[in-house]
């Protein structure tokens, strides 16, 4: 299988050796690491519409810390639907949280974001949709739970194939987007929405656009 967790330099202050050695539990006042790499999954339950975030955690029962620093690492999301296909990546994540008031249950991810001041960057990432048409790219970000606020450099949709050969696809009239939002701020945004239900919750958004539609009107509608 994949390695989940394999970071370096790794140091933990203030840690209860009692709590870690008969416990089982991380009990400390700061964990920080100068980066590795993470592996977390994406899965969709039975009946469910949106997917959850896992990661994985067998040893740790519980897991009280107060401060959390992770330096420059590489995040890998895998899909347990489909364990075969490679994950999408995120390069120099960075990841700091202070003044987590409780965690309880290492893998709950839910637990860390709702009750702690946290910030997340990252370097962005790139994949493809199912259908091939477009490549997806998200460029580099900071996310401030405190602040509440999402910064991306940019979002694109890129079409992957030219208006002609797009066309030659279609028995229909569908359009075809591309899309680049530049400058993008946030704010006011819901992370937990973001996080858990992939849904986008802000107040305010500001972005400059460069927008492009193509549709062939020769063809017919799709009734």
């Amino acid at each position: 299988g994949e390695t989940l967790i394999g970071l370096n330099n790794n140091r933990i202050s203030g840690i209860s050796t009692n709590d870690f050695i008969i416990n089982r539990k991380i009990k400390a006042d700061t964990v920080s690491s100068g980066g590795g790499t993470v592996s977390i999954y994406r899965n969709k339950k039975s009946g469910a519409v949106n997917e959850v975030i896992e990661l994985d955690n067998d040893f740790f029962d519980e897991a009280e810390i107060k401060n959390i620093s992770l330096g420059s690492t590489t995040l890998n999301i895998y899909n347990r639907a489909d364990v075969k296909s490679a994950p999408m990546t995120i390069k120099n994540i960075r990841f700091a949280v202070n003044d987590i008031a409780e965690v309880q249950d290492g893998t709950n991810l839910k637990r860390l974001i709702s009750n702690s001041n946290w910030n997340f960057s990252g370097d962005g990432l790139s994949f493809t949709t199912k259908d091939n048409y477009y490549k997806i790219a998200i460029g580099p970000f900071a996310m401030n739970n405190a602040k509440t606020t999402l910064q991306l450099n940019k979002v694109a949709i890129i079409p992957l194939l030219s208006e002609a050969e797009f066309m030659k696809h279609q028995r229909f009239q569908h359009d075809q987007y591309n899309f680049v939002f530049n400058n993008l701020v946030l704010t006011g945004i819901d992370a937990q929405a973001l996080i858990n239900e992939q849904k986008i919750m802000a107040d305010q958004v500001s972005m400059q656009a460069i927008l492009k539609i193509y549709n062939d009107r020769t063809l017919d509608f799709d009734t």
